[in-house]
Parts: C-alpha cells; structure tokens; sequence
C-alpha cells in the first residue's frame, strides 16, 4: 500500500488561497477541541508543531498571510469559529450570509436594527462605516463614539454576522498595526450578490457537507452548532 501524499506546503499568499478555496473554511491556528483544516499546518504542509514556539519562517508567513489575504480579497477573515480567527472561502461565503443572517446592501444593517437583530451599538458602528468606508478600527472606534469595552462588543456582534470585513492594515495610529475594516457589501460584492439567489436550506446543505468533506473529525452535532444551524435555529 502506498504511503499517504504529503500535502505541498502553502508557501505564498497564492497557495494559501487556493487551499482555503478547496477547504472552504480554516482557523488560522489549531485549537483544542477544533478538529479543522489551519492556515498554519496548510502552511507548514503537515499537523502539529506551535506556530509560534520557536518563531520560524513559517511563523512569519501565517502572520503574513493572515492580513494579505483579506487584503487582497482573497478569503473572508475574522473571529468566526468560536471566536477564534479564521477563514472562509469566496464560494462558502454566500452560504454563511444567508445562515448568519447579513443583510443585503451596504445600509442593509439598518434594516437588522429597525427589526431587532442588530443592537444600538453596532448600528452606530454600520453608520460610521458607511460614512468613511474603510478606516482602521481605532478610527472607527472614535468617530462611532463607544468606550473601547462596548465597541469591541459591537464590533464582534458585526463580524459574527458577516457585516464587517477586514480588508487590511495599519500602522499610523497605534503601536501595533491595526485592522483595517468596511462593510462586508464593498468588500465582497459578488458574494453578497449570491446570497439572494440562496435560500436557507440550500445554504444550511453546502455549508454542512463542506464541513463533512474537510472537518470530518469534527462530527455532526458540533459542526451544525459551529454552523449556528442547530435545532434552535430559524431561517
């Protein structure tokens, strides 16, 4: 019997895109208890090792990758999968729009918060994108008004819902560089285009046997809870 392939490590921006579209989804790094495809093994090109402990070149191209990525389009990131960072495909993205509930159009959050899905506070922070477009988030912060507390709430309740996307980086305000962020509509607009012609089932179908394809590990009732798409959730 022939010995299993060994995956060609992700050594450039470019490989890791093509990995994360084949995957559909990743964390950046292992965690315990997310059996799921990570940037950092796609990188190293086999599982194990601590990204970080010692600091090698592949330490430095996770943490490369993770902000060109975004920045050049290429995968949606954040803090997605249990609040840890993240990826998600072009082609899976429109799927977990419809099932995370974002809204359509750049002023679509107005709608979530005049029906109650969306807080005070993140409303406010939609209303200021919408008026700079993409802004670090240290900008973001001040020109929305919130203390740091309430807007780092505010801020992951919008990046929960895929209304906020990361599209790059900054320096010029803060020791270290900051996320640059916009509404998720001028950042993806092909897939918040898609969305419309997905309805809940079909999205709920293709997220839940991506997971299957490449999060096998991960079993049915943790990946439909990962999903949010669990017995409690309504379309």
């Amino acid at each position: 019997m022939k010995p299993a392939k060994t995956p060609r490590p992700a050594r450039t921006v470019e490989a890791a895109a093509r990995w994360i579209d084949r995957t559909g989804f990743a964390l950046l790094m292992p965690h315990a208890g997310l059996p799921m495809p990570t940037l950092w093994e796609a990188i190293r090109g086999r599982p194990g090792g601590h990204p970080f402990r010692p600091w090698t070149e592949d330490s430095d191209r996770v943490w490369e990758f993770k902000d060109e990525l975004p920045k050049r389009r290429l995968a949606f990131y954040g803090s997605l999968w249990r609040n840890h960072p993240g990826f998600v495909s072009l082609a899976l993205l429109p799927c977990l729009m419809k099932l995370w509930g974002c809204p359509p159009g750049e002023d679509g959050f107005r709608a979530a918060y005049r029906e109650g899905r969306l807080s005070f506070d993140a409303n406010r922070i939609g209303e200021a994108l919408l008026r700079s477009r993409a802004i670090n988030t240290y900008r973001l912060r001040l020109k929305s008004g919130l203390s740091p507390n309430t807007f780092k709430r505010a801020f992951v309740e919008l990046q929960r819902k895929l209304i906020v996307a990361k599209c790059g980086s900054d320096e010029t305000d803060t020791t270290w560089a900051a996320e640059v962020v916009d509404l998720s509509a001028r950042v993806f607009p092909g897939p918040h285009a898609e969305v419309r012609g997905i309805s809940f089932l079909e999205a709920r179908e293709e997220a839940l046997a991506t997971f299957a394809k490449a999060a096998p590990k991960l079993g049915a009732g943790p990946t439909a809870r990962l999903l949010r798409v669990g017995p409690e959730v309504r379309p």
